[in-house]
């Protein structure tokens, strides 16, 4: 590490502190640890006077200090320990000069869902009706779609067509994957989007229990309707 950048470790450490400060004046961190006196001489670079803070055996942490991070970490753009705290990406810590934290960083899949859209495929690929995308939600213009189509279950979701009766009254549909383990926490942030447009959210999930949950769970509002889809008799329109 150089005098102008902190370790991803300094940086774990730092947010620790932060999380203790909000329940306590002060913490104390003994210079018998390596990263206390790596944050020391970093201190020392950066001209921040710890004065007192300090002793031969440890340092005092206070809010007051590390505002004093922050600021100087802001003033060479650099990440912040609340930027930290708050996670990022594997090339966002690259270019804030961090080394990778593999246990702090966003998720590779954090932001992505899959969607269902009408085919365009390469000319080395066969046509097929529909063809599925890995995307990050945050690059669909949501103002161009007019329904959101949440499939439940993936192998219906890889099988699914808009092109329904039931669905007539809908020009642009916005098909997409409920997400897993994989794909759930992108979908999550996707839906809460897409219902502050107040345009229609569909649900096309297994008509039982589980499904229901799952449906109110996302935001869906039922019109106590229930309509079936004839290509996929296991789902149900809500």
């Amino acid at each position: 590490m150089d005098d102008q950048t902190l370790t991803a470790k300094v940086y774990s450490k730092l947010s620790d502190v932060d999380r203790q400060l909000r329940k306590q004046t002060w913490v104390d961190k003994k210079r018998s640890q390596q990263w206390v006196e790596t944050f020391i001489h970093w201190c020392d670079a950066q001209h921040i006077e710890l004065g007192p803070r300090i002793s031969h055996q440890s340092l005092r942490f206070d809010r007051a200090l590390l505002q004093q991070v922050n600021a100087a970490l802001e003033s060479q753009r650099l990440t912040t320990i609340e930027q930290w705290q708050s996670g990022l990406t594997s090339a966002e810590q690259a270019e804030q000069g961090v080394d990778e934290d593999k246990t702090n960083r966003e998720g590779p899949r954090a932001q992505r869902v899959l969607v269902n859209t009408p085919d365009s495929p390469p000319v080395w690929l066969s046509a097929e009706p529909r063809s599925m995308h890995d995307v990050d939600w945050r690059d669909i213009n949501l103002e161009q779609c007019d329904v959101l189509i949440q499939v439940e279950n993936l192998d219906s979701f890889y099988a699914f067509s808009p092109q329904i009766a039931a669905l007539n009254d809908y020009a642009k549909p916005l098909v997409v994957y409920r997400g897993d383990s994989h794909y759930g926490g992108g979908f999550k942030q996707l839906a809460s989007a897409w219902n502050a447009t107040q345009k229609p959210h569909i649900y096309a999930g297994d008509f039982d229990v589980r499904g229901l949950s799952i449906a109110l769970s996302s935001g869906v509002v039922t019109s106590g309707s229930m309509r079936a889809f004839p290509m996929l008799p296991n789902l149900a329109l809500l």
